[in-house]
């Protein structure tokens, strides 16, 4: 028993004073810098001046991202690098709510009010000890047991260790007692971007007008005001991915934009737009900003008729096939000379086209990858109502020395009232070879070949060619 007294005694001795709370929040931020990711993540860097005691002290911080990686936190002193040491860093995140709260108090006397539905004025108070919150509420009083009584729920002012907001809390050693300018940084889930792009055709398809929007969706928990914001284009790799965030639907109208207001350049191995203006990304937010204008961009469209892939041993026993349409594609250049040139992020590009009236009518969407400039960029728009094509094998034919040989036909017709270009493209594995053909074609790739035909308006146009496989 004398050793327990003693070791007692020790402990009050060494404790010490508690340390004191120094709480800062987002009205003393002086600055905010924003970095937002294609995949899920922004990295937040602000600027706050604190005053701070000398000696060991809590700092709590509230106003950030409910979605934070608490790995990844950090904070410095700007003015007096050398006076700020952290001891402990906590990310806390158990919220305030009604639930939460009732857990706090169970075990506890608890009192219940209850209103008549004849009379709401009539009220009865009544006590009781809160014995579970699980699937229900359920008090015992004098009377017996209740389960979810009807009405208010009265508990003392104890929110315990829980908080209305997330906040960060350090540990901190002061060397003085001084204002610090202090940088916390973090990265956080729940914010990313994205581009989406607005193409308008000319009505003799030759050239567009192409606007880019940046799409920032912010769902991490905290906003950011007046904050200096960057985006980086590519493809970051993370060790651990955060969980998929949920689906948001929201509506993206056709709008157009001023001048481009970010400014781009190469970063590592990534690109980097940096708005040349603060700007504010509430939580909850679905915020556009012009990334790009661009005007007479000259295209070429094309229409295309694409074959399956095939083999030496395709046998389609010589019928026509169905009648297709062709794709139609637009395609141009990344380039200054083509007044473009900036390096475009990942997105979907929408296209339209005016009508006999004016109006523009939305034609056809697709996707681009992360476009370097002097690049080339291809677009499927639909497919072409007034011209199909038919392939039929006309003949299949097993030579000497394991080799096959077989007969094709493409025929397209053009139902239009002009003439169309049409490229039909085709596709051959193996060890292949064009022996006869009704046209000279063009070879694109060692399994893809490719002839242009001239269909009249309302005619048609066919190619004929044999093809050779060496199956040895």
């Amino acid at each position: 028993m004398r050793t327990v007294c003693l070791l007692l005694v020790t402990l009050t001795l060494t404790a010490g004073p508690m340390a004191a709370v120094v709480q800062s929040t987002a009205e003393q931020t002086e600055q905010v810098f924003l970095t937002v990711y294609n995949s899920d993540l922004g990295l937040v860097r602000e600027v706050r001046t604190v005053p701070l005691p000398s000696g060991t002290l809590d700092l709590e911080y509230a106003d950030v991202a409910a979605r934070i990686d608490p790995t990844t936190v950090h904070i410095t002193s700007l003015s007096h690098p050398g006076e700020l040491a952290v001891l402990e860093q906590n990310f806390e995140y158990d919220l305030l709510s009604p639930d939460r709260l009732l857990e706090n108090f169970i075990g506890r006397p608890i009192r219940f009010t209850s209103r008549s539905n004849s009379d709401p004025s009539q009220a009865m108070t009544r006590e009781g000890t809160l014995l579970s919150v699980q699937g229900g509420r359920i008090i015992e009083t004098d009377d017996g047991i209740v389960i979810n009584p009807e009405g208010e729920i009265s508990v003392e002012a104890d929110t315990g260790a829980l908080r209305a907001e997330p906040t960060l809390v350090w540990l901190l050693e002061s060397g003085a007692e001084a204002e610090h300018r202090l940088e916390a940084s973090y990265l956080t889930s729940g914010i990313s971007w994205e581009a989406d792009y607005v193409a308008v055709i000319n009505n003799t398809d030759t050239e567009l007008g192409l606007t880019g929007w940046v799409t920032i969706d912010n769902r991490s928990g905290a906003t950011y005001e007046n904050a200096r914001l960057k985006l980086v284009a590519g493809d970051v790799n993370r060790a651990q991915q955060p969980p998929p965030m949920p689906e948001m639907m929201y509506a993206r109208g056709m709008v157009t934009g001023g001048a481009p207001q970010f400014e781009e350049e190469t970063f590592f191995e990534y690109h980097l737009y940096t708005l040349q203006r603060p700007a504010t990304v509430r939580d909850r937010q679905t915020k556009q900003i012009t990334l790009l204008t661009a005007e007479g961009v000259e295209i070429t469209k094309r229409l295309i008729a694409e074959s399956p892939w095939f083999s030496a041993w395709t046998r389609s026993g010589g019928a026509p096939g169905e009648p297709e349409h062709v794709r139609v594609e637009i395609e141009f250049d990344n380039t200054e000379a083509n007044r473009m040139g900036m390096p475009l992020p990942r997105g979907t590009v929408r296209m339209y086209r005016a009508d006999s009236d004016g109006a523009l009518q939305f034609i056809g969407e697709d996707s681009i990858d992360h476009t370097p400039r002097d690049e080339q960029i291809r677009l499927e728009v639909g497919e072409a109502f007034d011209v199909v094509y038919e392939r039929t094998q006309l003949d299949f034919r097993e030579l000497m020395g394991d080799r096959t040989e077989h007969d094709w036909q493409i025929t397209v017709r053009n139902h239009k009232e002009e003439d169309v270009a049409v490229t039909i493209v085709e596709h051959a594995t193996g060890d292949w070879a064009i022996t006869r053909e009704s046209q000279r074609h063009e070879q694109v790739t060692s399994d893809t070949f490719e002839y242009t035909v001239d269909v009249p308006a309302d005619g048609e146009a066919t190619v004929t060619y044999t093809i050779r496989f060496d199956n040895r």
